[in-house]
């Protein structure tokens, strides 16, 4: 227990018999910890509540909105508080973790309010009352506005002068700016420094850098919910670790020199190294060049749409942000012959003539088609339909919208996205019916996921 100058609160228990002696009025309060029910009515503006006292939009130790209230839950988290008597005293979310001999933990990264820490509120005090909170696993607790310092680690991979590996001390503000840099996110937007400390120990972070200049970046966070795709390879068995493949960008001036590629060969080898053999994320359907990479250079395959996924709009999301769920199975032959540079071509609908095309353009939607594979015309360039017309940008996410929503599944009868295509200017993406045999492609696996 601790003390808290908070008589008129009703959560109070008597006051304190050695400090009545010694002529200090004060009121003795039990510390409780809670987890918030997201499936609760409210819950949201809950969360809303709990960050505005923790200073959002202005604190930028705080996980970014579009984190906590589109992935959190689905990766396996919570969002908790702890309380002494009816008074905040802390809140934070919760993930999963490992320790440095690999075994599973709960990470809770914590923010104190004002208040508990004027009142002198510990860290061993939250432990306390987290312990009794989450008993099937131990609890390790970071705190969000800390001073987090760490040794630079060892560059992993110099590949024709840009260096791989975890992200030094110096480069985790660059990453930030990164973000702002590329997506020009507000700043409640961008994700905290501190996830790339070593010891935060839930994100698997990669920078590309170059003369100290950072020119990419990875993060990833360990996936310990239940299976978030109706595509069997992401059906684990639930606990089972994924890596959820967060957020991946490469500064303007330097994509064309395959550092998204080497930044994901490099996130598989770890990936793998940890005993997790599954790697999933969500992408823009509209982003062809984006495409490319997923389907075509790493193999991965889409089977989930997620209409309208994410809570914000910026100059790269200016209309509502339906996304698909993309799963990598590291085990799967092609994936790994992807990972050696072989590949995965872009395929010519001209030689491919029985293929069914849902769309022409803006025009001509077929919700009908019967076929074994089937081709969705996307803009070549999203983002310029976005810079141009808003109004445009708005046609072309509904109607995919529509698209995707009647043909994307692994159910029978539906379509995988497995291929980018082209016909003359235009561009597409490929999908194949869910057969055994496409599906087979991406269920078995070679190792034991870790648990």
């Amino acid at each position: 227990m601790g003390i808290w100058d908070h008589p008129d609160d009703p959560g109070a228990t008597e006051p304190d018999a050695s400090l009545a002696r010694n002529g200090i009025a004060r009121i003795v309060y039990p510390l409780t910890a809670s987890r918030l029910d997201s499936q609760a009515p409210g819950w949201a503006d809950q969360v809303q509540s709990l960050r505005t006292v923790l200073g959002a939009p202005h604190n930028p130790n705080l996980l970014p909105p579009q984190f906590v209230f589109a992935t959190l839950q689905e990766i396996g988290g919570d969002v908790v508080q702890w309380h002494r008597g009816t008074r905040l005293a802390a809140a934070g979310t919760r993930l999963t973790s490992l320790d440095a001999a690999g075994t599973r933990q709960h990470l809770l990264c914590y923010h104190r309010t004002p208040e508990s820490l004027a009142a002198g509120l510990t860290q061993a005090d939250l432990a306390r009352a987290a312990n009794t909170l989450f008993p099937d696993a131990p609890v390790h607790l970071y705190e969000g506005a800390g001073t987090h310092t760490w040794e630079d680690p060892a560059i992993q991979e110099t590949i024709e002068g840009v260096q791989y590996g975890a992200p030094r001390m110096a480069d985790a503000d660059a990453v930030r700016q990164l973000q702002s840099t590329i997506w020009h996110a507000e700043e409640t937007n961008l994700y905290p420094t501190y996830l790339h400390d070593p010891a935060f120990g839930a994100v698997y972070s990669l920078v590309a850098h170059q003369a100290d200049q950072v020119l990419g970046f990875l993060m990833g966070f360990l996936h310990a919910g239940p299976p978030g795709s109706p595509f069997p390879a992401a059906a684990a068995t639930p606990g089972t670790l994924r890596l959820e493949s967060l957020i991946l960008g490469v500064h303007p001036d330097h994509r064309s020199r395959q550092i998204a590629f080497h930044l994901k060969r490099i996130q598989a080898a770890q990936t793998r190294a940890l005993g997790i053999d599954l790697i999933q994320w969500v992408v823009d359907p509209l982003q062809y060049r984006n495409a490319r990479l997923n389907l075509g250079r790493l193999g991965a395959v889409s089977g989930q749409f997620l209409r309208d996924y994410l809570p914000f709009r910026n100059a790269l999301n200016q209309v509502h942000a339906s996304r698909v769920r993309l799963v990598w199975p590291l085990h799967a032959p092609h994936v790994q012959q992807a990972l050696q540079g072989t590949r995965h071509p872009s395929l010519d609908l001209h030689a491919l003539p029985e293929a069914g095309v849902t769309n022409e353009g803006l025009d001509r939607v077929r919700l009908h088609l019967d076929r074994d594979w089937l081709a969705m015309e996307i803009p070549a360039n999203w983002d310029r339909v976005q810079r141009t017309s808003v109004a445009q940008a708005q046609q072309w996410r509904d109607m995919t919208d529509e698209i995707l929503g009647h043909y994307l599944g692994s159910e029978p009868g539906r379509y995988l996205f497995t291929h980018t295509g082209y016909r003359d200017a235009k561009v597409y993406l490929v999908a194949q019916r869910a057969s055994p045999d496409v599906m087979a492609r991406y269920t078995s696996s070679a190792i034991t996921p870790r648990r």
